[in-house]
């Protein structure tokens, strides 16, 4: 069975806790190995703070793209069935055909640097029209996990929406149109001078996305089926 996904245990570690949710999301409980959390944690609070005090500073981009390129090989080596892909600057966007939409719709994960009143790394687990509530809402909505525990809604005048029913995949509903404000909206992307995303495809028996044949996995990654 798969775990709730999980907050994060201090201030710091959004970023290792937001992987391993993405992870969390594609994977059952005895499907993934403690190695993935090992890895994670050992790797991913690397950043110091203005003090120059390790591991308050969170979690830079290139460990992030570090523990994408360890699990790439650690895949590799044991035919473990993931996708993994590193990608920043203008591909991280919400654009059509952009990359983070194609792994959502393959129904994918991606970890993605965002603005919420600082730098924060949050997890992408779909897409949707509307809302439960209001299935005639015409804005197209992200699901979001958010590690970052909040007790009441932090942002002021915005469409971003509480879900409290879906522990395995999200605890937001956050307007696209907010992931792509030139502004610093909450959970802005666009205007964030060091995004960066991690793009997690599961594979292989059991799924619906196989990379030996699937062509619309490779327009993702190139070196699938490798």
């Amino acid at each position: 069975m798969k775990s709730p996904l999980m907050y994060q245990t201090t201030d710091y570690d959004c970023g290792p806790t937001a992987v391993l949710n993405a992870l969390r999301f594609l994977y059952d409980r005895n499907e993934i190995p403690p190695e993935f959390l090992s890895k994670a944690y050992s790797c991913m609070l690397d950043r110091c703070n203005g003090e120059g005090v390790t591991c308050r500073g969170g979690t830079t981009n290139a460990a992030i793209r570090y523990y994408v390129d360890w699990l790439k090989i650690y895949a590799r080596e044991v035919h473990y069935n993931i996708l993994v892909r590193y990608i920043d600057g203008e591909d991280v966007s919400f654009k059509e055909d952009s990359l983070i939409r194609k792994c959502l719709t393959m129904g994918g994960a991606a970890v993605v640097r965002c603005f919420a009143e600082e730098d924060h790394f949050i997890t992408l687990t779909g897409l949707q029209m509307g809302t439960s509530e209001n299935p005639y809402d015409p804005l197209e909505y992200v699901r979001v996990f958010d590690p970052w525990y909040m007790e009441q809604d932090l942002w002021q005048n915005s469409r971003i929406q509480r879900v409290f029913d879906r522990p395995k995949s999200c605890n937001l509903l956050v307007p696209v149109e907010n992931m792509e404000s030139e502004y610093l909206d909450w959970y802005s992307l666009a205007n964030h001078e060091e995004k960066c995303a991690a793009l997690f495809v599961r594979t292989g028996k059991g799924y619906v996305i196989h990379p030996e044949t699937d062509l619309s996995v490779k327009s993702i990654f190139p070196d699938a089926g490798q």
